[in-house]
């Protein structure tokens, strides 16, 4: 893409920063995260060269998933508050309930369940003011792993399969309903269920080729797999895991 965006002289400052976002979120989905926050970056540059709040919020959301993806989950944070406050300026309500999610999603994964809850209900209102039942199962989502946590699994799994009914449309959105249907039915004993949740969540991710995610599905459903004694399989889900996106297309 910017091969035939300077064979074609695109020099458009909106179009180009448009089609590095673009780019930058095919390497993402490649697991090329240095190309991808590189990229992301060149566009929220030049969007800001403009005063084009809008691309330079998508910039700075390019660059927080990828420093997310990198594990730099501090960095990711700065990112996606910047960009929720240009979203909010602009008035882009669905950018911001992904903002809101990304945030609380993050908040979990470093064990500060109160800011995670607090952005996740802040996430869940908005939504409904929208008339987006779709994001509302989305925050819901983090609610639901949250309850898990805390020792819920009823609540969780309860919570989880509703959005799964909701999210039908949404591949990735699905396979994250999937995979904590997956989580409650094995701290429920039921395992059974609990493959045919994560397996089904796997399957979603390959369809569509996102190999960040399903590089984290893999690997906690491996974990889950190896702590009831089955090996095999786990090592085949953690091969998966680790496997470049390159190697799987």
């Amino acid at each position: 893409a910017r091969d035939a965006m300077e064979r074609h002289e695109v020099s458009d400052p909106r179009l180009r920063a448009r089609i590095l976002v673009a780019l930058g979120t095919a390497y993402r989905r490649l697991n090329r995260t240095a190309k991808a926050m590189q990229t992301y970056g060149s566009a929220l540059d030049l969007a800001s060269g403009i005063d084009e709040l809008r691309l330079a919020a998508q910039g700075y959301m390019g660059v927080a998933v990828s420093l997310y993806d990198a594990g730099e989950l501090d960095a990711a944070i700065g990112n996606y508050r910047r960009a929720l406050d240009l979203f909010t300026r602009v008035e882009d309500t669905t950018f911001q309930l992904q903002v809101l999610h990304s945030l609380s999603t993050i908040h979990f994964e470093m064990g500060r369940n109160d800011e995670a809850r607090e952005l996740a209900e802040r996430g869940s209102a908005a939504a409904r003011m929208a008339h987006d039942e779709g994001m509302v199962a989305v925050a819901q989502l983090v609610l639901a792993r949250i309850s898990l946590v805390n020792g819920d699994a009823e609540q969780a799994l309860n919570i989880a399969r509703h959005a799964e009914k909701t999210l039908t449309d949404q591949p990735v959105q699905r396979a994250d309903a999937l995979r904590v249907i997956g989580a409650a039915q094995d701290a429920l004993k039921s395992f059974t269920a609990s493959d045919r949740a994560y397996r089904k969540a796997v399957e979603l991710l390959v369809e569509v080729g996102d190999h960040p995610n399903l590089s984290t599905f893999a690997a906690e459903y491996a974990m889950k797999l190896r702590a009831r004694g089955e090996t095999d399989q786990a090592f085949r889900y953690l091969e998966l895991a680790r496997t470049p996106a390159t190697s799987r297309t």
